[in-house]
């Protein structure tokens, strides 16, 4: 393969970086050099891999239920028009939820039983959104994979690059594992977005706090998920500075009976 000048590399990292910056604001002076539009299909990708390798729940009714909740998360974010989707990962083991570039984000049915109201479940899907808003997988996958190889990608001169890149991910989710910096942006507009979808953002902190215990109690079910979303008493503290923040007067719930009613009829 024909490799390209190191200046004209530099020059298309600036380049990817600056649009990055510009669509989301956030996380200026990251290191990230995929592009939005390559970050979709990167994780169109991904998640054709990640779907070889899980099984997704085949229940339209609850899948219905979740990607409603889930669309009321994104509806406050500052990218609401990435193709998001939401799905349900037949696992009853691993209390689990992750997010891929670009929009997929998946809930194993663990985690729904686990939950005890429809709050706690919003709380795990903002902050999973919320890593796609931020494009925290992306930032690793640079850091990973380099910047030559998505510079390649970038210029359309490596088309089958992607499509490996999205296996080597979904062979080992854990290398997509979260800094600390990136669990607490998310933790925070996770918190911001549930929030105005008129869920308690109490919800947070009390669901962070069972799976703290919970890790205690029986570690090897929040094993994958610690992996790469390690929750700690900073976490929390965060969390409850920025629920004082929040402003007062909102309406905002649990809906645990009707959480407790659609779980329990849907995952007999």
């Amino acid at each position: 393969m024909k490799r390209l000048p190191v200046v004209l590399v530099f020059l298309i990292a600036l380049s990817l970086a600056a649009t990055a910056c510009e669509t989301t604001g956030m996380n200026v002076g990251q290191i990230n050099f995929v592009s939005p539009e390559e970050e979709i299909r990167l994780g169109k990708n991904v998640a054709a891999e990640v779907e070889k390798k899980e099984r997704v729940l085949q229940n339209p009714a609850l899948t219905a239920y979740v990607d409603e909740i889930g669309r009321r998360i994104v509806a406050q974010t500052e990218r609401p028009g990435i193709p998001y989707t939401f799905k349900v990962i037949d696992n009853d083991k691993d209390v689990n939820a992750f997010s891929l570039p670009g929009g997929p984000v998946y809930v194993n049915t663990a985690l729904l039983k686990y939950a005890d109201n429809e709050a706690e479940l919003a709380a795990v899907i903002g902050h999973e959104v919320a890593h796609v808003v931020a494009r925290h997988a992306t930032e690793q996958m640079t850091k990973a994979f380099g910047l030559e190889l998505l510079a390649e990608i970038a210029l359309g001169n490596n088309p089958n690059a992607a499509a490996q890149m999205g296996a080597d991910i979904a062979g080992s989710l854990g290398m997509l594992k979260f800094s600390r910096n990136d669990e607490l942006e998310a933790d925070r507009l996770g918190l911001r977005y549930m929030f105005e979808a008129g869920y308690s953002p109490n919800a947070m902190t009390t669901f962070l706090e069972k799976l703290g215990n919970l890790e205690k109690e029986h570690p090897s079910r929040v094993a994958t998920l610690f992996s790469s979303h390690p929750v700690s008493q900073q976490r929390v503290d965060a969390l409850r500075r920025e629920i004082s923040m929040l402003p007062p007067g909102r309406s905002v719930g649990y809906y645990a009976e009707r959480y407790r009613e659609i779980i329990d009829r849907e995952l007999k």
